[in-house]
């Protein structure tokens, strides 16, 4: 039986797949609640004390909500939205989250949006560098440490190419839920057209999918920060946005922050992937790629052009 003050959707991944701005729009929707704390992993990380390994994961592991009773109270004040949700990624990585999803609510509609897990795996690489995390130069060296990242628990976004099996990953969620409460979409297909694939969830989640969702702005955009202290201050928890929150409107503060780091950010700094890696990479995945063109009923073979 489902438990009180939970969410009914959820958005589980992938990450570096456009899911920080999804949350975004979304919650901008009226009939929409998300909860305030995106990325609270609850379902993959419930009882667990969380203590993640690898560089900077120490500012991460205290954000994460690991009993019922706090995750509940995420969602307290949403009691009257007829859509209530919350957006962690690893959910799709993670072995034990769609069981537990299942336990505690068993009607939950997914949502997730896909990403050439080649692709994933360089984004998420250089999402690590852009945080001044990466201890590696270069991409071809992280790969070779990911093995050693795993064993050592350094947390999932490590994971550069394990966590993007997704053959292997949605086979766990069509073992607790019926399709029909499962939405999944192509990173392509959000990139060309966020409104239709905004309506299409709005629909999925039986809401009026009449309302048009500002899409013009993008959150958690890549690119290398120039003052890498400005770019913690405007993505990071701290004392002064704290502050700022009882004098400013919520959506005011959203935008100020998302504009400022991405003038922060230099763009087009970032050096293409080997071909030589990438060859090695969709040799890695073309198994679960194939796979997954099974699972979907859809054509993928673009992914390994």
């Amino acid at each position: 039986m489902p438990h009180l003050n939970m969410p009914n959707f959820l958005l589980i991944g992938a990450p570096k797949s456009g899911t920080t701005s999804l949350f975004q729009y979304l919650r901008m929707h009226p009939d929409i609640f998300m909860g305030s704390l995106k990325e609270p992993n609850f379902f993959a990380l419930e009882g667990q004390k969380v203590n993640y390994q690898g560089p900077g994961d120490m500012r991460g592991n205290s954000c994460r909500i690991t009993s019922l009773s706090a995750y509940q109270q995420l969602f307290m004040s949403g009691k009257q939205h007829k859509a209530r949700g919350e957006a962690s990624t690893v959910y799709l990585y993670s072995d034990i989250a769609a069981k537990n999803i299942a336990k505690y609510a068993p009607d939950m509609k997914m949502i997730a949006i896909l990403r050439n897990p080649i692709d994933l795996a360089y984004s998420a690489f250089l999402h690590m560098q852009r945080e001044g995390r990466e201890p590696c130069a270069t991409f071809e060296e992280a790969l070779a440490q990911e093995a050693m990242r795993i064993q050592e628990n350094w947390a999932p976004l490590w994971h550069l190419t394990a966590q993007g099996l997704y053959a292997k990953q949605l086979a766990r969620y069509y073992e607790y839920f019926p399709q029909q409460q499962l939405k999944i979409f192509i990173y392509e297909e959000w990139q060309e057209n966020p409104q239709k694939v905004i309506k299409e969830i709005l629909e999925f989640l039986n809401i009026n999918s009449s309302t048009t969702l500002d899409t013009s702005k993008r959150f958690n955009e890549s690119g290398k920060p120039k003052h890498i202290w400005l770019h913690h201050l405007l993505t990071k928890n701290n004392p002064l946005k704290q502050a700022l929150k009882p004098f400013l409107p919520k959506r005011f503060r959203r935008n100020m922050m998302a504009s400022l780091t991405k003038k922060n950010l230099e763009q087009n700094t970032t050096l293409p992937m080997l071909d030589t890696t990438r060859d090695q990479l969709k040799h890695l995945f073309h198994d679960d790629i194939k796979d997954l063109e099974v699972l979907l009923q859809r054509d993928l073979s673009h992914w390994l052009d």
